[in-house]
């Protein structure tokens, strides 16, 4: 979407040049300058948008503001430069109003095109959604049971249809009796969640057990879960770790996770933290942040594995990026205390707070760090926050939220 939009947003630059130079500027842009005059103008603006965004991040338009003037001054220049000298010269205030009138057209011609090209792609998708459920309604009505299933999720998310959850658990019913997998599994959901039929524990399990006994990798999972915790069944420790390893072994990155988790606790499992640390493992190093937290745990304490603190601030550092919590508070403590990194009060602030917004342990050992910090500590530690508030939000897509 960013990109179509500098796409059109250059191109219409480009069109407002070609058309308004001689009106304004009393001198008329070559196709080939007036591109490139859109291109490097539009570019520097978004480049200057994004330092200016990162900041005033909390003061939005004022820093668009001054990414406007600055991209309207640079653009004056560069209408300037970009003139030919055998063209003549184009008046600074002629360069000022033309570079006006481009970003003005950006507001009100670039944008609403855009919406209108964003608009007919969506109303492409309708169409096409709309054709593929026809199709799913007329093999399902025929009884292809793959089709049912498709036809269940179409009304269950809305998709080529108005959404009906009550239709789509119809369809899900008919094509789990016929024995697939994944619809014996979104049935499972259905009944879990009480969405399109009321909640029944029970029939969870039910239908997640048909689908586990196929293989189906999320139903192993919740009912190792279901298991575990007595819902819909009574708890039963060694049933959940019989499907938690099942899941496990194809894959299932919570399952992994869960696996580890029993081998810690000894649930229907001789205790074994070095079989735990390798469950766990194996989870972290497929981006699971809850693993990656628990094994910088296990480092850190010398559980399962040889104590290694530089090893736990790694696998802290890794869960902390992705907004976890409980992992910024142990990197915290890391820089504070100095395990495994160089001791460093900035840092263990900047951690704390991010961490404090959920945990009250944190923002108590942010407050006795800032008693020993100087005022410009405490200033580079704040900024050094909004740094990773920054970094985390780019990588996560999510608003992180920091306590004040």
């Amino acid at each position: 979407m960013f990109i179509r939009d500098t796409v059109v947003a250059i191109v219409v630059g480009m069109g407002l040049l070609l058309l308004l130079s001689r009106l304004i500027g009393r001198i008329q842009f070559s196709l080939r300058t007036a591109f490139w005059c859109s291109f490097i103008g539009h570019i520097f603006i978004v480049i200057v948008g994004a330092i200016t965004g990162f900041l005033f991040a909390y003061h939005l338009a004022i820093g668009l503001l001054i990414a406007l003037a600055i991209g309207w001054a640079f653009q004056t220049v560069l209408f300037q430069i970009a003139v030919p000298a055998k063209c003549g010269t184009l008046q600074q205030w002629r360069a000022a109003i033309l570079s006006a009138v481009i970003i003005l057209g950006d507001f009100f011609v670039a944008s609403p095109l855009a919406g209108l090209l964003c608009s007919f792609n969506q109303a492409q998708q309708t169409n096409a959604g709309r054709t593929e459920f026809e199709q799913y309604k007329t093999k399902a009505d025929q009884g292809a049971v793959d089709a049912q299933y498709m036809l269940g999720v179409c009304y269950y998310k809305g998709e080529g249809v108005a959404k009906g959850q009550t239709e789509g658990v119809k369809w899900f019913r008919k094509a789990a009796e016929q024995g697939n997998a994944d619809a014996q599994y979104m049935l499972g959901r259905c009944y879990n969640e009480g969405t399109g039929v009321k909640r029944n524990y029970a029939e969870a399990v039910k239908w997640w057990r048909k689908a586990a006994e196929q293989e189906h990798e999320s139903a192993q999972f919740n009912l190792a879960y279901c298991y575990r915790n007595g819902t819909g069944t009574e708890k039963n420790y060694t049933e959940a770790m019989k499907w938690f390893r099942k899941a496990a072994d194809q894959g299932a990155v919570d399952a992994q996770y869960m696996l580890g988790v029993c081998y810690a606790y000894g649930e229907s499992v001789e205790q074994n933290y070095t079989e735990s640390v390798r469950w766990f493992r194996k989870a972290a190093d497929q981006g699971y942040a809850n693993a990656q937290a628990v094994l910088g745990s296990c480092y850190h304490s010398g559980k399962g594995v040889e104590q290694n603190y530089a090893e736990a601030v790694k696998w802290y550092r890794k869960a902390a990026e992705q907004g976890y919590a409980s992992a910024q508070d142990d990197l915290g403590i890391c820089y504070a205390n100095g395990d495994g990194v160089e001791k460093d009060y900035v840092e263990a602030y900047a951690w704390y707070s991010l961490a404090s917004k959920t945990s009250k342990e944190a923002a108590e050992a942010r407050g006795q760090i800032e008693k020993q910090m100087s005022p410009q500590q405490v200033a580079d530690a704040q900024k050094r926050t909004m740094e990773l508030v920054k970094k985390i939000e780019t990588l996560t897509g999510q608003r992180t939220p920091v306590a004040e």
